[in-house]
């Protein structure tokens, strides 16, 4: 997977090669918390409070933006492909078998 960031209110967001997800206070540079995985990350995606974005070990996880706790997490059947998308109430995943699906 590749990555970029994401940025809201100061903070900004991106996964590493460590196969950890960052929040990083843009105004500091510092790190404000650090949400590891057991493989490499998407891009996450901003979802009111949340954030989402799945991992290479077929989860999809939403952890609170402010803290970094895990809110919950959903397994994936295959692994999926790029970030997920997200509107008012659903949350959106392509995965390697072409399928598209939503979870509300």
């Amino acid at each position: 997977m590749r990555a970029t960031v994401a940025l809201e209110n100061g903070v900004l967001y991106c996964s590493g090669r460590d196969n950890s997800v960052y929040a990083i206070d843009t105004n500091t540079g510092a790190e404000r918390w650090l949400f590891e995985t057991r493989k490499v990350c998407s891009t996450p995606v901003i979802a009111g409070s949340l954030l989402c974005f799945v991992s290479a070990d077929r989860f999809l996880y939403a952890v609170d933006a402010t803290t970094g706790q895990e809110k919950w997490k959903y397994k994936c059947q295959n692994e999926v492909l790029g970030s997920p998308t997200v509107t008012d109430d659903t949350i959106y995943l392509l995965d390697e078998e072409g399928y598209m699906f939503g979870l509300r």
